[in-house]
């Protein structure tokens, strides 16, 4: 916890500004699109803008991506090539996302895109829970809020409304298990937390603490049994918005559990890697079998 609230935390080299410039890149695209959304803008223009920035935010990332580990905020953020290679991957769906927004579209939607895409890429380069949660809830909530842009549709506000739950529910997991891990280890760093696990060994803590993020992640990515929710989000958000979601969100977030799964030690616990691996299975054959009886390509592809 000194990190966040430790003034030489925020004291970083050259080298370290580097390693963040495509994320600053974002946040300037972030308040640039705030100004732009006030005004009347055409299709073509929205779509040229942000596929500007995604093309800076992808160079960026390209360049360093050679680059050692580097941790930035003290340890909140460690941006490795793991973290670079899954920002390019979500800004290349991002990009081809934003390809499919049509002119009736409002420039409303460019601030909410670039935080979610902002959450997402920070999202694998986490380093503490702190840093985590946070993540994550920038990324959902933009989510939300894209999920039900068409507010003038039933269907839309029924998308965002179920998102919202389902999302609500899935942080009250998540909290749940940083509350245990950080009561049996006193720590809210990945590296303190693996060491513990390490040290003392397991514990029924450290197990319930291993389940409920299992249930966290699961409900986000849409895993059985937490899967009911995704066939009438997307179903009811915008063509262009659910397949962002469907695609990069998913991708963000699997990519941060599995590092958190290698980070914080989990599947040195015994038991939690069948978990994952029957969740997994289950999931592939649940969506496969229900997809047969779907109308719509949206929600069979859910």
């Amino acid at each position: 916890m000194d990190v966040f609230f430790n003034v030489n935390a925020l004291q970083m080299t050259q080298n370290q500004w580097f390693a963040l410039s495509p994320y600053i890149c974002l946040c300037a695209a972030i308040a640039l699109s705030l100004i732009l959304s006030t005004l009347k803008l055409s299709s073509g223009f929205q779509k040229l803008f942000t596929v500007g920035f995604l093309g800076i935010f992808i160079a960026l990332l390209v360049e360093r991506s050679a680059d050692t580990e580097v941790f930035v905020f003290g340890n909140a953020l460690l941006l490795d090539p793991r973290a670079t290679f899954v920002g390019i991957a979500v800004a290349a769906l991002a990009l081809v996302s934003i390809l499919l927004t049509e002119a009736k579209d409002s420039p409303l939607w460019l601030p909410v895109f670039f935080i979610c895409l902002l959450g997402m890429t920070l999202l694998p380069a986490t380093h503490n829970w702190v840093s985590f949660f946070i993540a994550l809830e920038t990324l959902s909530i933009a989510a939300y809020i894209l999920a039900s842009f068409e507010v003038q549709k039933t269907a839309g506000l029924e998308a965002g409304f179920k998102y919202l739950m389902m999302g609500a529910f899935s942080s009250a997991f998540l909290l749940l298990a940083m509350a245990f891990l950080y009561g049996v280890s006193a720590k809210l760093d990945f590296a303190g937390q693996f060491e513990y696990l390490q040290t003392l060994g397991e514990s029924s803590l450290s197990y319930f603490a291993a389940i409920m993020f299992v249930c966290a992640i699961a409900f986000k990515i849409s895993c059985v049994p937490f899967h009911m929710w995704a066939a009438d989000v997307y179903q009811g958000a915008r063509s262009p918005f659910a397949a962002f979601l469907a695609s990069a969100s998913k991708l963000s977030v699997a990519c941060a559990a599995l590092l958190v799964f290698q980070r914080v030690g989990f599947l040195t616990l015994s038991g939690i890697g069948p978990v994952i691996a029957i969740i997994g299975v289950m999931s592939i054959l649940v969506g496969s079998f229900q997809a047969f009886h779907q109308r719509y390509l949206r929600r069979m592809l859910a």
